[in-house]
């Protein structure tokens, strides 16, 4: 009885939470003038739950995104110490760079 009353309130919750997207999004949309805009985003968005909460009834919680996979693997990822000499040399290269821009198009907006 406990878990049945535990889903309801779980399911209340996100009909909650579905109506406050559908407001936000309906007076967000209806300012640009496009109602089907608002149903395009409140089903991709109860998609989205429906998966999310399917995903976590069967236990997969640490599912990633692909850039985060990315970002992971470009941080743990033992590089070349030569590598990240030459990357920050480059880096270093750029901000010089940048800062020169910077000055030439502050010397001639002051004249």
């Amino acid at each position: 009885m406990l878990f049945i009353s535990k889903i309801l309130d779980l399911l209340l919750y996100t009909i909650k939470i579905i109506i406050t997207f559908a407001i936000r999004s309906a007076k967000i949309v209806l300012k640009k003038g496009g109602i089907m805009c608002v149903i395009k985003d409140v089903t991709r968005f109860i998609a989205n739950g429906a998966k999310v909460l399917r995903d976590s009834s069967r236990g997969e919680y640490k599912q990633e995104s692909e850039i985060i996979s990315q970002l992971k693997k470009e941080l743990f990822i033992e590089s070349d110490k030569m590598d990240d000499k030459s990357k920050l040399k480059q880096d270093r290269k750029n901000i010089e760079k940048d800062v020169r821009d910077a000055w030439e198009k502050l010397k001639l907006s002051n004249g």
